[in-house]
């Protein structure tokens, strides 16, 4: 199993788990996802590395995940998305993931998102 499907598998547990992520959608790659009614999760992986301590067993994982809020309105927007991180940051340590840093961007014309920086070591 790659490193994203079991970071994919394990962020849908863990959003099924918090009755204040469960209405969250994973998408486990980049693609059109077509009417966005529901927040939605997209995973990206952007690169997997060597260790240097470790060049035979690990693999250093980056990744962003994109949390979109469906709120065409900004203010609400920002509000949902500020409550989510709130709950989803601190459990992306669980399955072994860093997070650096959560920046708010824009996703389309109509609604903003959070772009999270994080890695993990993989084996």
């Amino acid at each position: 199993m790659s490193a994203r499907t079991a970071l994919v598998e394990y962020l849908t547990t863990l959003v099924a788990s918090k009755p204040e992520l469960e209405d969250i959608r994973v998408i486990p790659t980049i693609r059109y996802v077509g009417e966005i009614s529901t927040p939605i999760l997209i995973v990206k992986t952007n690169s997997l590395s060597k260790i240097a301590a470790a060049p035979r067993s690990g693999l250093l994982g980056s990744f962003t995940l994109t949390l979109v809020s469906p709120h065409q309105d900004i203010d609400r927007a920002e509000d949902d998305l500020e409550a989510r991180l709130e709950v989803l940051l601190p459990s992306l340590f669980t399955w072994g993931l860093l997070w650096e840093t959560a920046d708010q961007a824009q996703y389309d014309e109509n609604r903003i998102c959070y772009d999270i920086q994080t890695t993990s070591v993989l084996n």
